[in-house]
């Protein structure tokens, strides 16, 4: 009898169970970085991207070579982002996964009672920063607009901002707002409500300030604030009041989660009429 080759076994198994090839740093997050997730659920993130699920999102990336796609999984608090190459013969890559980093929840400094939590997640792996003004749950995501070409804007249906994103931080902040590990040190981060302007300003305190000035962005009413070195050390929301959204009970998530389901399962059913009908021709 011979014996057995582990290596071929594995290689078997892989073609046989996964839609995708998976790096090496990818295979050993699901086993050894983390766990909360199986190859089939990180899969499912990019096959729910497909289908146009409305709890998924692409990332922008520099590079047109890869693609980051995130989903939120409400049941289990965590956000994951899947970073997959977008050409590959037989089958793409799967490079890397990320799972939510909750760095702080800061209360804003502010007379308003209903004024949202903010809570920033690193994602460290991608070099990404999420910046969330209210709980995102199923349908509360409509759409999103670039600020910049590192900074985006995203609304829900009624076109108020929910949260943002600012893309390869390690370029916009000071080096010496990361640990040794290179994690975003929750106490630079802080968010002041200016009540006589309306005006709600998230910064990123450096160490060693340097005169800084304003920079108008592609959103109206929504402004950077930079250093002499180009770092980015505030973000400035004018019109807060109107322009952020409040927070949700649970009663109307449950509403908008009934809605975008309702929405994924009816583009499901027609996303598999479509492939039945082409592979009838």
């Amino acid at each position: 009898m011979s014996t057995l080759n582990t290596e071929k076994w594995i290689e078997v198994l892989e073609r046989t169970f996964l839609n995708f090839n998976w790096s090496p740093e990818a295979k050993r997050h699901t086993y050894e970085d983390r766990y909360h997730y199986t190859p089939a659920d990180v899969e499912d993130v990019l096959f729910s991207y497909t289908n146009s699920d409305p709890s998924t999102q692409r990332c922008r990336a520099k590079t047109s070579k890869r693609q980051v796609i995130q989903q939120e999984f409400p049941d289990r608090d965590q956000v994951v982002r899947v970073k997959k190459e977008i050409k590959g013969q037989p089958k793409k890559k799967i490079l890397s996964i990320y799972e939510k980093f909750k760095l702080i929840n800061t209360k804003s400094k502010t007379e308003i009672s209903d004024w949202p939590e903010i809570i920033f997640s690193h994602y460290v792996g991608t070099d990404d920063l999420g910046i969330y003004l209210i709980k995102v749950t199923p349908g509360v995501y409509d759409v999103s607009d670039n600020a910049t070409d590192s900074f985006v804007v995203s609304y829900n249906h009624n076109r108020e901002i929910i949260s943002l994103d600012l893309y390869e931080i390690s370029d916009l902040f000071h080096k010496n707002m990361f640990t040794v590990d290179g994690v975003l040190n929750a106490k630079f981060l802080n968010s002041i409500y200016y009540d006589e302007t309306d005006t709600l300003k998230i910064n990123f305190i450096n160490v060693n300030p340097l005169p800084t000035k304003i920079q108008k962005t592609d959103i109206d009413g929504v402004e950077i604030e930079m250093d002499t070195a180009g770092k980015i050390t505030g973000l400035l929301f004018h019109d807060a009041r109107n322009k952020i959204a409040k927070p949700l009970t649970e009663e109307e998530r449950e509403v908008l989660a009934k809605k975008a389901e309702e929405e994924r399962m009816g583009r499901i059913k027609n996303y598999k009429i479509d492939g039945f009908n082409r592979s009838s021709k």
